[in-house]
């Protein structure tokens, strides 16, 4: 997607795989094949941790001294099924939240 290079290990081709760059690598301590949890949130102890689901580190992108260096890529599936269990419902047409369609990018 950001065009960085691998260092080692290879794409994502399902959910659940993720691509980190080095830096990222670095700072979490973590190698090919090793797995962690998903977490997001903006305020100070409120992340929202997806502990159902691990994550596998399948590629490490090179060091690019970018904004590039915080980056860690997973299918948008992986998104998809995280919040399976908050009551979104996807198809190939799009996304349905809470009774409203939004469509995808290409979707037809």
């Amino acid at each position: 997607m950001y065009k960085g290079s691998l260092a080692e290990g290879e794409d994502f081709k399902k959910p659940f795989e993720a691509v980190l760059v080095a830096g990222v690598a670095k700072t979490l301590d973590l190698k090919l094949k090793d797995t962690f949890f998903s977490a997001h949130g903006l305020v100070e102890n409120t992340l929202e941790e997806h502990n159902e689901h691990q994550l596998i580190v399948v590629g490490i992108l090179v060091e690019t001294h970018s904004v590039l260096n915080n980056l860690i890529e997973t299918p948008l599936e992986t998104v998809w099924e995280l919040h399976e269990e908050h009551n979104h419902k996807v198809s190939e047409e799009g996304i349905s939240l809470k009774g409203e369609e939004h469509e995808m990018d290409g979707a037809k």
